[in-house]
Formats: C-alpha cells, sequence, structure tokens
C-alpha cells in the first residue's frame, strides 16, 4: 500500500517542489528539491543540513543520479546553461569549472545563441557516466552534441576504473539520425555502458523530427527507434526499464505532446518488450493523462506516476 511520508526537516528546509529522488538501499536515499536543498535518508532520519563545499551555482535540478555512499551526481538547468554537482561522501561540490566542463559550455563571447542545458545522467559510476542535454551551439556556429562522457574521444582508453569526479567532460560526436544536433531529453541505464536516451524537440506546434530513442551500447550509438512522429509531439519525458540475463529488455517510455492550439501537455506512453517494436499502449487508463515517471521492480510490477496524485500499476498483464 502506498503511505505518505512525513519528513521532519530543519529551519533551513524550504518546502520547495520535490525535484529528484534516488537512491542505493533503504538506508542510503537522496532527495533534492528544485531549490537545491538536499535532503538524505539514513534509514532512520531525514539531514537537510548536508554539507556544501561553496555555495552552488543557481539552477533547477531536474536529475539525481546516485552510485555509491560517496558518489552522487546532480544536473540541471540554469537558464540557458546548466548546474552540476557531486557528492564525494563528505560534501557536494561544484562541477561547473575550468577543470572539469569547459568542453562542454558554451563560449562566453556567445550568450545570445547559448544552450548548454542538461536534462539526464546515465552511468554505473562517475568513471563512465555520461550527461544528456541539448545541443550545444559554440561561437563561429560550431556545434557540439548533447551527449557527454568522460572519455576524450570513444575509444580513446580513458580510464573506466574507479571513483574520479574531478575529470572532464567531452561532448560525444556520434550523430543520431534525429537531427545534426539533436536534443537529449531523458536516459535510462540498462546496465555498464548499456544506456538508453530519448530525443525530442519542444518546437510547439512544429517539432523538427517527433520522438526517438537511440541506445548507447558499448562505445556505440545504434540507429534511433521512431516513437512518436506526430505532429504534436513534444519530447521524449521519461525512461525506464528492466533487462533480463538473456539480454531482451522491456522498455517504457513516457513522450509529451500537445494538441493542436492547446497549451496543456498530455502522454503517451511507449512499450517495448523483449526487443521488439514500440508499441502505443491505448488503455483508457494511461490515455489522455499526463504522467511524470515511469518505475518498476521488474516487467510485472511497474508504475506510472502523475499529476495530482495520478498512480497507474501495470501487474503483467493489466493496468489497474
Amino acid at each position: 500500500d502506498w503511505q505518505n511520508a512525513t519528513i521532519t526537516t530543519s529551519a533551513s528546509f524550504n518546502k520547495s517542489t520535490l525535484a529528484v529522488v534516488d537512491g542505493i538501499r533503504d538506508s542510503d536515499v537522496w532527495v533534492v528539491e528544485e531549490n537545491q536543498t538536499f535532503g538524505h535518508w539514513d534509514g532512520a532520519a531525514w539531514n537537510f543540513n548536508v554539507m556544501k563545499t561553496d555555495a552552488l551555482n543557481p539552477g533547477t535540478v531536474t536529475a539525481l543520479r546516485v552510485f555509491s555512499s560517496n558518489d552522487a551526481w546532480v544536473t540541471g538547468l540554469s537558464g540557458a546553461s546548466f548546474i552540476l554537482y557531486s557528492w564525494d561522501g563528505q560534501s557536494w561540490i561544484d562541477r561547473k569549472n575550468i577543470s572539469n566542463t569547459a568542453n562542454i559550455t558554451t563560449d562566453v563571447m556567445n550568450t545570445v545563441g547559448q544552450n548548454d542545458q542538461i536534462y539526464a545522467i546515465a552511468g554505473t559510476n562517475s568513471a563512465d557516466m555520461m550527461l544528456a542535454g541539448f545541443s550545444r551551439s559554440k561561437s563561429l556556429g560550431n556545434e557540439m552534441p548533447g551527449l557527454m562522457t568522460k572519455c576524450k574521444s570513444v575509444g580513446s582508453g580513458c580510464s573506466k576504473n574507479g571513483v574520479d569526479q574531478n575529470t572532464a567532460f567531452y561532448p560525444i560526436s556520434l550523430g543520431t539520425g534525429a537531427d545534426i544536433t539533436p536534443d537529449y531529453t531523458a536516459a535510462w541505464t540498462a546496465s555498464e555502458n548499456d544506456y538508453w536516451f530519448g530525443v525530442g524537440y519542444d518546437d510547439k506546434a512544429s517539432p523538427k523530427n517527433g520522438a526517438r530513442v537511440v541506445h548507447w551500447l558499448n562505445g556505440t550509438l545504434n540507429q534511433p527507434e521512431i516513437i512518436d512522429l506526430e505532429s504534436t509531439t513534444i519530447l521524449v519525458d521519461y525512461i525506464w526499464g528492466t533487462k533480463n540475463t538473456d539480454g531482451l529488455y522491456d522498455i517504457w517510455v513516457n513522450v509529451y505532446y500537445r494538441e493542436m492550439m492547446d497549451t496543456l501537455i498530455k502522454s503517451r506512453v511507449y512499450r517495448k518488450k523483449n526487443n521488439g517494436l514500440f508499441e502505443l499502449q491505448t488503455d483508457g487508463r494511461v490515455t489522455g493523462k499526463t504522467f511524470t515517471a515511469i518505475w518498476g521492480s521488474s516487467d510485472s510490477d511497474v508504475w506510472l506516476v502523475g499529476l495530482n496524485g495520478l498512480r497507474v500499476h501495470w501487474d503483467g498483464e493489466k493496468y489497474t
């Protein structure tokens, strides 16, 4: 049964909107609010007085990825730019600096065309993690892709061992087929070096190429799979799935769309079962709704949650 969790906090807790939650066990869970308030659950109590090295760059949190008790990352938006922090087991550190992010930040002199937003994190630790966001418009018309990694180039032999947070990120120059400069808006980690990314565009009534999903597998970005080419499609909002020992995937995707001349955003839910095609879910319990996340424990225990307490459950046979 669903139960309300009462969070007892200090006066420093501003009670703003909870943005993201992730953890590695029931006694090691992080939550981050949109205003960058960090909260940690140790199995007995919440702590909202978490250490920070210095004042963090302001912004809106979009993603949290907890790899271990001393290796976690947060990213998000700051106007047309991004925020990026890491947890080393002692404190949260701002990683948007010359050493870590100079290669993925728009030139300072080109702030008018700046679009550095980051929406998602994939990976199994700091060494093999990837960031996913909008394509980057550099000065003189140069473009950088929206996928970023710790490797300077694919196959460059960069270290994939251990937790090394203080290293540089680099853009990955691989096309997806969705566009010359695709925008990545969601990510799901199936296993080490096995990531799925959502590609989409918030271009309102005239999106460029609809919603697509691309698969990063062992250093290769496979051709995109078309999810939704309707003219009202906005973007891929969320990806979650399972991968069994035979390498078969069961992947769920939430795609946002907007009816023509309508400002209300709604969801289309797609499912890819046993490496087949993505199929639109047409059950009345999931159509015409607005979901914000999908998660589960297996392919027969999947939850779709959304606005105003919306909860829909898939038990392997039906929605309830």
